[in-house]
């Protein structure tokens, strides 16, 4: 299959918006820094849900159950690792506890404390929180499409996920990064009915890359 270039340089747009949204300069401006957090990673799940085919997510076959175990593990052990490095460095460099980095890794959040007191002094900031996010929508998104349902249907179900996190989120935190990973759901279905349209425009890769360019630029004059 021929890659997608216009796939790469989207990604790479959003990674540039994902540095920016970490300099000291944006955070000093609320309105544009909402903005950046407000799209950025739901285009990375966007982009997830170009190349989500329902093989890997099916497991009513022998073969799509180890699809899936493939692609969830692709997810888990790389977020694994990665805290565990972190929290070497937390350990050994900065001040942090074991208790701590458990905590870290067990919520997966990627935000501090919670609407209930008993968060608020939670160290849950876990790094990369949106590969577990990932995980748990990329599981929900294939429960959803299996049943072979008409689109809207699907749409709607995905709808319920977003809503459903977002209410049930300023009143209970679930561990690693699970509602999170039900508001993934929309997005993963919005980017894969996109894929079959976008990916039929040539001139995406020059828009794309046109764009990176100058966002490139941009950051290199923070």
């Amino acid at each position: 299959m021929n890659r997608l270039l216009w796939c790469d340089n989207l990604k790479a747009f959003a990674i540039a918006f994902v540095v920016l949204g970490h300099c000291r300069l944006i955070q000093e401006m609320p309105m544009l820094f909402s903005g950046i957090y407000a799209f950025h990673m739901p285009l990375f799940f966007i982009i997830s849900g170009f190349f989500v085919k329902e093989c890997q997510v099916d497991d009513s076959t022998m073969h799509g159950r180890k699809m899936l175990i493939i692609n969830e593990l692709s997810l888990v052990i790389p977020y694994l690792v990665t805290c565990f490095l972190i929290s070497v460095y937390m350990l050994t460099c900065r001040e942090s506890s074991v208790g701590d980095e458990l905590k870290r890794v067990f919520w997966a959040s990627g935000t501090q404390g919670g609407p209930i007191s008993f968060f608020h002094e939670y160290p849950t900031v876990a790094a990369i929180w949106f590969l577990p996010a990932l995980a748990v929508g990329r599981m929900l998104y294939g429960a959803t499409i299996r049943q072979k349902r008409r689109s809207w249907m699907n749409l709607l179900i995905a709808s319920t996920y977003l809503l459903l996190a977002f209410i049930a989120i300023r009143f209970i935190r679930l561990p690693l990064s699970f509602l999170t990973g039900c508001s993934v759901v929309i997005f993963l279905y919005v980017g894969n009915k996109l894929r079959k349209f976008l990916s039929s425009y040539q001139n995406m890769d020059t828009f794309t890359g046109w764009i990176y360019c100058i966002m490139a630029d941009s950051k290199g004059r923070l």
